[in-house]
């Protein structure tokens, strides 16, 4: 299998970036109608549709972003200490779940995963 130059860690993050900015547009546009006319003549249905966008945004990035190699929830990381709100933080090497470097290229780990799981043997002896 030919790797394809993109490491795990951008591949988390090119998942991870455009959900939380999309949700951060439901909070401002939430905040927006709650402000506007101090939520008097807004319907409640219309106040509760950005809300059910930012409870999707962060159920994917809880559910939907795995690492690529165990499926393991990894996009938990970027709430740890250090890290950023939008991409997982540089001081993260390691998957916590299956211990592959995240700064390794996607078609990499997946070999190494064939070569765990008892397929082919692609990896030097």
């Amino acid at each position: 299998m030919e790797t394809t130059g993109v490491t795990i860690r951008d591949h988390i993050n090119g998942k991870l970036f455009p959900a939380t900015c999309l949700a951060w547009v439901f909070i401002l546009l939430l905040l927006i109608l709650l402000w506007g006319e101090h939520g008097r003549h807004v319907l409640s249905w219309v106040v509760f549709l950005p809300f059910l966008g930012f409870a999707g945004c962060m159920l994917y990035t809880i559910f939907g972003i795995r690492c690529s190699v165990c499926r393991g929830r990894i996009s938990q990381l970027v709430y740890l200490p250090g890290g950023g709100i939008f991409r997982l933080s540089r001081k993260i090497k390691f998957c916590p779940f299956c211990g592959v470097d995240l700064d390794r290229e996607v078609g990499a780990s997946e070999e190494e995963r064939k070569h765990r799981e008892g397929g082919e043997d692609v990896l030097p002896a």
